[in-house]
């Protein structure tokens, strides 16, 4: 685009947008009515074009099935697990339900972690045990509590503070959003178990 037009990269700095869709086209438009642009170009500006149509009718099926999923959840038992737990979503609450069909198939908290990926493995050598991060269990799953714990992280107290606190114990990173995922499926699990709503915690003052 900045081939196109220099002055594209000034307008529109985020892609994603409906409106910055809207600018890219008007931009393309404009240039394929200048006399003194290359018919290569002119192409170019066309191909974007058809692009971002196909975009926006993909957008366009994704926000329907979105829609259907809130409307399809919102008369179920899962609406107070959506309304009382930040970070699921409709989307997100669907993506699990898709994934685990009923929380019954799972017995114990540990056997529902070890489903998601999420339950470390211990190697023994000689006197010494070691635990490291699985790479089992459904990725896609993983990836919904991933989501949940970067919001609720970002977004609740308790999280972020229990995240911090892994950090000040040594863990790094990536360690501390895998014990955050852990402590958050856990709660899940208790929640579609029970069939009740999530109650927050207190916090204690430091």
């Amino acid at each position: 685009m900045q081939h196109l037009d220099p002055e594209y990269i000034k307008v529109v700095k985020h892609f994603d947008s409906k409106k910055a869709r809207k600018q890219t086209k008007e931009f393309c438009s404009k240039v394929m009515t200048k006399k003194d642009v290359s018919n290569e170009l002119k192409l170019r500006a066309k191909l974007i074009i058809s692009h971002i149509d196909m975009i926006d009718n993909i957008v366009e099926q994704i926000n329907m099935l979105e829609k259907e999923m809130e409307n399809l959840l919102s008369t179920s038992k899962y609406m107070k697990i959506i309304e009382s737990y930040k970070g699921i979503s409709f989307v997100l609450m669907s993506q699990l339900l898709s994934h685990i069909y009923t929380i019954d198939r799972f017995a114990t908290p540990e056997k529902f972690c070890k489903y998601c990926g999420i339950t470390p493995v211990s190697f023994s050598s000689g006197n010494s045990t070691k635990f490291h991060n699985t790479k089992f269990g459904v990725k896609s799953l993983r990836t919904v509590l991933r989501t949940i714990s970067i919001v609720r992280i970002r977004r609740v107290p308790e999280d972020g503070e229990y995240y911090q606190k892994q950090l000040a114990r040594g863990k790094n990173p990536k360690q501390a959003m895998k014990l955050v995922m852990r402590r958050n499926a856990l709660t899940i699990y208790a929640l579609l178990r029970k069939d009740q709503a999530y109650i927050t915690p207190v916090l204690r003052a430091n």
